[in-house]
């Protein structure tokens, strides 16, 4: 209904670059009436020109995500932004409470998404318990190092900029 917001296409770390052709084909055959956001996992994909034009042609965005074993993507390739602050999934012994602020990552996060063209009108930010030891500590934290972004709306972790 109208809570989708997107919907996230995550690729197998399996999938590699090599494989553009088929998931061109995959990404193509999405029905239009919902928003896309694109997450390759291996890293065969930060060498793959084709990727960011693809996406930028179909309005779909390029997921930027803070994980440590999945590549980093900076290009915007669609009118909203998709960023996963991820952490190490299962290096907390628990998620009720901060175990190593990562407060530095947090601001470099918040001057990336400060960067961002004027076309990108919204941010979808979704985060685990890795770095403020709340998802929703984690948002608060971003979006006051945000000036001008208003609160987030009925969209989970939607930050209109």
């Amino acid at each position: 209904g109208e809570k989708l917001a997107v919907v996230l296409v995550q690729f197998s770390p399996r999938i590699r670059a090599s494989e553009l052709g088929r998931i061109e084909g995959f990404l193509r055959g999405l029905p239009g009436e919902f928003r896309f956001a694109v997450e390759p996992r291996h890293r065969s994909w930060l060498t793959e020109p084709r990727l960011p034009g693809l996406l930028s042609e179909l309005n779909m965005a390029l997921v930027m995500a803070d994980h440590d074993y999945y590549p980093r993507f900076d290009a915007v390739t669609a009118d909203i932004a998709y960023v996963r602050l991820l952490g190490r999934h299962g290096a907390l012994p628990d998620a009720t409470r901060a175990h190593a602020p990562r407060d530095e990552d947090l601001f470099a996060w918040a001057e990336r998404l400060k960067q961002l063209p004027p076309k990108v009108q919204c941010v979808y930010l979704y985060a685990n318990n890795q770095f403020e030891g709340h998802s929703p500590c984690t948002i608060r934290k971003v979006r006051e190092l945000l000036p001008g972004a208003a609160a987030p709306s009925a969209a989970k972790g939607r930050l209109d900029l």
